[in-house]
């Protein structure tokens, strides 16, 4: 590879100097009847429509004129930069500096691997300076999406119960260096950090960007998972990959957490008296009750944890001498019971 890398930009510098060589070889283009420098001029300028990321090829020649445009050696440093009225968002890169020198041209500035990143659909104007010259400027340049470089995910998955549909759905986009969304033909599939994803997991991308419809996760333990997200190059092995952030999934039905319910009597008044063996591993953690009342409509969340002790059981008591309709949760919402009711 490196030696290849080589041979292409020997090839190249070989090309720039063939140009300069020909241009000083074209009758009128340098007289001997000539006035001193006094403005710059490109003669080899960049092409109309440019890939962003990519360096321009041919290389950009640009020399000095006189008064009257013939043109002149001169041994002046010429830097290369955007002109004023160029949007935003682009940038020039080039091996040794924005800056080249007449003299090592022989009387030409010669700008090898001179690369713009910039945003597609904008147009850039590059403009040429040196000192006691006028400057110039080259034409416009169209942007258009550079290489795939990364891997965006745009719409974060959602979390939803073990086995229901993800909400929202993940989208992820394929983007090139300076962010503009590239629409070579890639697929891109969704894998688990753990369980097992179902739905359409492998889907094309559509102008650059994959947008999942259907995915579920379903697991045995509840909790927080990511999805990592592998594109893979249609015809080609090139690969780009990227995770999302974390999602909970929570347990798919109401989990049988071995509860009983019965009437007691706490310092002295009626009140009740509820444990519970979870059939999940919730040692160590806090439950958090649940708890309505006949005629109303919602249940509100109490505010007793019972901790889930080593033996994976737990206790829960309060007050009250009505007919009372309860169940459990964890903390983060991951597990809950099923609902049982407690008479008067």
């Amino acid at each position: 590879m490196g030696t290849f890398t080589v041979a292409i930009r020997s090839s190249m510098i070989a090309l720039s100097l063939a140009v300069v060589a020909a241009l000083i070889a074209v009758p009128g283009v340098a007289q001997s009847n000539t006035g001193p420098p006094v403005a710059l001029k490109v003669f080899v300028g960049p092409p109309s429509e440019h890939r962003s990321g990519d360096a321009f090829f041919p290389d950009i020649i640009v020399g000095a004129v006189d008064a009257q445009g013939n043109q002149v050696t001169a041994t002046s440093f010429v830097t290369v930069s955007f002109t004023n009225d160029s949007p935003r968002g682009g940038q020039l890169s080039r091996p040794g500096g924005l800056t080249a020198s007449m003299r090592d041209g022989g009387g030409f500035a010669v700008f090898g691997f001179l690369a713009l990143r910039g945003v597609a659909g904008e147009r850039y104007t590059l403009a040429f300076t040196a000192p006691n010259l006028f400057m110039t400027t080259s034409q416009s340049i169209l942007i258009t999406p550079g290489v795939p470089q990364e891997l965006v995910v745009t719409t974060q998955p959602g979390g939803a119960r073990s086995g229901e549909l993800l909400d929202p759905q993940p989208t992820v986009v394929l983007q090139d260096s300076a962010g503009n969304r590239v629409t070579d033909p890639y697929t891109v599939e969704a894998i688990p950090s753990d369980g097992q994803l179902l739905g359409t997991t492998r889907i094309p991308t559509q102008d650059g960007t994959a947008s999942f419809r259907d995915l579920r996760l379903t697991t045995t333990r509840p909790g927080s998972y990511r999805l990592v997200f592998v594109a893979t190059a249609v015809g080609s092995g090139g690969d780009f990959d990227t995770f999302s952030d974390d999602f909970v999934i929570s347990s798919g039905t109401p989990q049988d957490w071995g509860l009983q319910g019965t009437r007691t009597t706490l310092r002295g008044k009626k009140g009740i008296r509820v444990t519970g063996t979870p059939s999940i591993d919730l040692i160590g953690q806090r439950v958090v009750p649940y708890y309505k009342f006949p005629g109303q409509s919602s249940f509100r969340p109490g505010t007793s944890r019972p901790l889930v002790t080593s033996t994976g059981e737990f206790r829960y008591q309060r007050r009250t001498g009505k007919k009372i309709y309860l169940y459990f949760a964890t903390e983060d919402g991951s597990a809950r019971s099923e609902r049982i009711t407690i008479r008067r």
